[in-house]
C-alpha cells in the first residue's frame, strides 16, 4: 500500500480543494492509496502516488457532482456563473496520470492461452 500522507500531500497540488476540505474525504484517499503496492524506488513510488492521488481527484469530483451548484444567474449587469466541467477535468487528469504509469501499474490476474 502507498503512504496515504504521500498521496495525501500530491493530491493538494492537484485539487481545487482545500487540505481541511480534503480531510473529509480521508476514506476515499486511504482506498486509492491501497490500490498500488508501494516501491522501494522513491521515482517509481512518487509516480504510483500521482495515479492515485489523480484518482482520488476523480472520485472526489464525482461525489462532489451531485451537489447543487449554481451554473447561470444574471440579474440586470450582474452575472454569476459556476462551470460544472471538474469531472471531466478530473477524468482527464487521472486517464493521463495512468497512461504515465502503464510500464509500472500491471494487475495480478493471469490468462488462460491455451490448452
Amino acid at each position: 500500500m502507498l503512504d496515504t500522507a504521500k498521496v495525501t500531500r500530491l493530491l493538494t497540488t492537484i485539487s481545487p480543494l482545500t487540505a481541511e476540505e480534503l480531510a473529509s474525504y480521508s476514506d476515499v484517499i486511504a482506498a486509492a492509496a491501497a490500490a498500488f503496492e508501494d516501491s522501494e524506488d522513491e521515482q517509481t513510488s512518487t509516480r504510483l502516488a500521482l495515479i492515485a492521488a489523480a484518482r482520488a481527484n476523480y472520485l472526489i469530483a464525482l461525489a462532489q457532482s451531485g451537489d447543487s451548484r449554481i451554473t447561470s444567474f444574471k440579474a440586470g449587469d450582474v452575472s454569476i456563473t459556476e462551470s460544472t466541467d471538474a469531472v471531466a477535468a478530473a477524468k482527464a487528469l487521472m486517464e493521463e496520470m495512468e497512461s504515465t504509469g502503464h510500464g509500472i501499474t500491471a494487475d495480478s490476474g493471469f490468462v488462460f492461452q491455451t490448452v
